[in-house]
């Protein structure tokens, strides 16, 4: 997956206000709820929660439109949501949601792919292999490896591949993300990945850039760092994530054993019993097999459930207030001092006054994850989407959470809506070539004289027009801007900060 396909999987802003919601839960949403875990003083706040989605984006001047999970589920085609919510360094309430079309049996025990999610758990396991003395962050890569030769690239002596480096996102390494494979394809090894071998679908490691200079999210990278942790201590990666994290924090539902054993060689005599939640695509299709594997398991191939990444999210916050068994407030405070474009080992840094926020998104086929934590107020949250149109309905969840319980950061954007001539609207439709390597499309509907810019992937982002520079759009549910230079120029226009250009 290119930056470009990154782009487009994860943006999303920090960014949130204060309100509340009146009402009580429906019956709807009690049939399609399962209550995980619940504190006494909770109720309220969760039915409130559960009846009162927020879109990204408040329009001015025009009453704000609430929906419940159960309506968001089912209108986004996204078939389940396991969901935890964080207050003054406790888990709440979390709960498993189901939209009514959905027959699959889920519980609270359910595991969803986490993608992206792996990453940070991956990071906490290493801080920890430090601070025991069982590595060196800032050791030549090289020097642990056994089983992988690096190819010859930007790194020198002086400025080697670590540990560290391939953790923080600046090793240098070609960026992108991976797609998985098929169940009941060839699937690679991680060596072969990282090899290009036939069977990979991702590119080979090359270290394109100087390593410790250049912030460039890459999965590779992450894969290099399972290598050389499996060469140190000599066993499969998924024991390895067991001793160091998930097994101290009690886990218990979380693994970065695929379930698909055979295909990857890790047998596991209880794979029977444990309940999966199938991914599926943006029109609500169930994917081939229910999953792809990740043999690439410290960047995308951990499977959790929401209570337990809100457990591991809580340790984090422990660790800053000095009060976790597994990671010191030094530790801590140094990780936060490794700030790079405001990240810091991928988690997104946001600093809203004396509040200090930790957040992660991900993404694999079939799936869209998120999280996030105040390490100043222990507040967070946690969502795990068996789907592939999960990302508007994460940023929705984080801000209703931000309303109600009055956080710092995911605030609510505010626009003022334009009219629109149709025959301007009109003029905009066609094809158009993103980042000079991505073909998107915009198109018109008469029912709602709207126009909608369309994703490869299948993405449909319905476009309001708004105040602003030239021909402004906006995406209601992802804040999502879309600009055409001018009201007289249907030629380009910008998403994500890159230009699109139409084809001819």
């Amino acid at each position: 997956m290119n930056k470009a396909s990154y782009l487009l999987a994860f943006a999303a802003s920090i960014s949130l206000t204060s309100y509340s919601v009146s009402g009580t839960k429906s019956e709807a949403t009690l049939r399609a709820a399962s209550v995980c875990f619940s504190t006494n003083s909770s109720a309220d706040i969760k039915a409130q929660f559960e009846n009162g989605i927020v879109s990204k984006t408040l329009f001015t001047n025009k009453e704000e439109s609430l929906s419940s999970i159960e309506e968001r589920l089912e209108d986004l085609n996204i078939p389940s949501l396991s969901l935890a919510v964080m207050n003054d360094g406790v888990i709440e309430w979390s709960a498993i949601y189901k939209s009514p079309s959905n027959k699959a049996l889920i519980d609270c025990n359910t595991r969803y792919q986490v993608a992206s999610l792996s990453k940070p758990v991956t990071v906490m396991a290493a801080i920890r292999m430090q601070s025991n003395g069982h590595i060196d962050l800032n050791e030549n890569i090289e020097n642990y490896l056994k089983s992988y030769k690096l190819p010859k690239g930007k790194q020198t002596k002086s400025a080697p591949i670590t540990i560290k480096n391939t953790l923080d996102h600046s090793s240098g390494i070609n960026s992108g993300g991976f797609l998985g494979y098929e169940q009941g394809s060839p699937i690679p090894s991680d060596i072969e990945i990282l090899q290009g071998s036939k069977h990979s679908n991702s590119a080979p490691l090359s270290v394109v850039s100087k390593p410790g200079v250049q912030l460039a999210y890459s999965g590779t990278a992450y894969t290099l760092a399972q290598v050389a942790l499996k060469d140190i201590f000599k066993k499969d990666f998924s024991s390895i994530m067991d001793k160091w994290i998930l097994t101290p924090l009690g886990m218990e539902n979380s693994s970065y054993r695929s379930p698909d054993i055979s295909s990857i060689n890790q047998p596991d005599s209880k794979i029977q019993e444990i309940s999966i939640a199938k991914g599926h695509d943006s029109n609500g299709k169930e994917i081939e097999g229910g999953w792809r594997v990740h043999p690439e398991l410290a960047a995308a191939g951990m499977w959790s459930n929401a209570n337990d990444m809100a457990t591991f999210m809580l340790e984090i916050y422990k660790g800053y207030q000095g009060k976790s068994t597994l990671f010191s407030q030094s530790e801590i405070k140094q990780m936060l001092e490794n700030e790079k474009d405001g990240h810091v080992y991928g988690f997104i840094l946001n600093h809203e006054g004396d509040d200090i926020t930790l957040t992660h998104f991900g993404g694999n086929v079939g799936y869209r994850a998120g999280m996030t934590i105040s390490l100043t107020t222990g507040d967070g949250l946690v969502y795990l989407l068996n789907s592939d149109n999960g990302a508007a309905l994460g940023n929705q969840l984080m801000m209703t959470a931000s309303k109600l319980y009055d956080w710092s950061s995911f605030k609510q954007i505010i626009k003022t809506k334009r009219e629109a001539k149709i025959e301007i609207l009109k003029s905009l439709v066609g094809n158009y070539l993103w980042n000079e390597q991505l073909a998107l499309s915009i198109s018109y509907e008469d029912e709602h004289q709207q126009i909608s810019l369309h994703f490869p992937n299948g993405d449909q982002y319905k476009l309001t027009p708004i105040k602003g520079v030239g021909k402004s759009f906006i995406h209601q549910d992802t804040a999502t801007l879309v600009s055409f230079n001018s009201w007289d120029k249907e030629t380009e226009f910008t998403v994500y900060g890159q230009l699109a250009v139409r084809m001819k």
